[in-house]
């Protein structure tokens, strides 16, 4: 317990040392900055068919120094799966015949009334498609 300064609770983002040199000491105070906080309220949205907008606000805590660039980073999609949803809707009159699949100028011909399974055989023969994942509905 101090005698000199009373018993409270800091916020974190307050425990650093003041710059300012102390009137009278011999010792000086350098004070060294800590990670700051991350920064908030982040959204993303689509601005162009190739570009995204990224916003943020700064963080609560910089730190104790201040902060005069940001790191954004990114990675390929491919090297770590998508996670998608597509929905193919066939009109139930249409019971013969073939339709094409095409990603990335390779196509597969699927023919009309495939089961799920070698529906998801034709997919997955694309390149860079992976595994996946195909369940069939029929709806009256």
């Amino acid at each position: 317990e101090s005698l000199s300064q009373p018993l409270t609770i800091i916020d974190s983002n307050r425990l650093f040392y003041n710059s300012s040199h102390i009137n009278g000491s011999p010792f000086e105070v350098t004070t060294k900055a800590s990670k700051p906080s991350r920064p908030r309220d982040c959204s993303i949205g689509v601005s162009g068919w190739s570009s995204l907008q990224v916003n943020w606000f700064n963080p609560i805590d910089d730190g104790g120094s201040a902060i005069t660039k940001y790191a954004v980073e990114s990675w390929d999609a491919s090297e770590y799966g998508v996670t998608e949803k597509q929905q193919l809707i066939l009109k139930n009159t249409i019971n013969r015949g073939t339709f094409v699949l095409t990603m990335n100028s390779h196509s597969a011909e699927v023919p009309v009334g495939s089961t799920a399974a070698d529906f998801e055989k034709f997919i997955e023969s694309l390149p860079n498609v992976g595994d996946v994942q195909v369940a069939k509905t029929i709806e009256p």
